[in-house]
């Protein structure tokens, strides 16, 4: 974003803080660095991150690569159009491909994680996410089975829809959703 203008992710995610003069380093609080900064300055940092591959320049991948970054891990849950359309994913399995493809030529390993048994996983849609991913041959692929069901949402609606939650569950307590799949059978 901070390169070319343009909307990079929907979500960041932090596991870590960055501290900024003892702060935290957030957008919100004014007081984080562009890629941009961080190459003008000549600040020598090492980081990963996490992204949607949507691909919009390909030199983004770059810029990240000169200003330290060393890996990426992209939650593209599923490579199955299919899947992605139910998960309202907003980026396609060539923006996949395209952006796995701008980190090996960027010398930036990346990671894809994986999420099994979303709305409408089929055994057919299990083997397109496969054939994707070994195409784009990722550093590391994360799998996970099932998606967690929160309140006020479409997957909600559905797994309601389905039964698969009573009608009187508050879902305080983390609750799946597994495509109609049994979770063993994922694995």
């Amino acid at each position: 974003e901070g390169a070319t203008g343009t909307p990079f992710v929907k979500h960041w995610i932090h596991h870590a803080f960055v501290r900024i003069n003892e702060e935290k380093m957030s957008k919100s609080l004014g007081n984080f660095f562009t890629i941009e900064e961080i190459l003008r300055r000549g600040l020598k940092l090492r980081f990963a991150c996490y992204a949607e591959p949507r691909m919009s320049d390909p030199g983004l991948f770059k810029l990240l690569a000169r200003a330290g970054c060393e890996a990426i891990d992209f939650g593209i849950d599923s490579a199955a159009p299919a899947v992605m359309r139910a998960l309202q994913k907003g980026f396609t399995t060539d923006d996949i491909r395209r952006s796995s493809q701008a980190c090996r030529e960027a010398g930036i390993d990346f990671c894809h994680s994986l999420i099994f048994g979303g709305p409408g996983e089929t055994l057919e849609t299990l083997r397109e996410t496969i054939a994707v991913v070994r195409e784009c041959r990722p550093t590391a692929v994360a799998p996970m089975t099932g998606l967690r069901i929160y309140p006020g949402t479409d997957l909600e609606a559905r797994a309601r829809a389905e039964g698969s939650i009573a009608p009187d569950d508050d879902l305080f307590e983390p609750r799946f959703h597994f495509g109609g799949w049994d979770p063993n059978e994922l694995i």
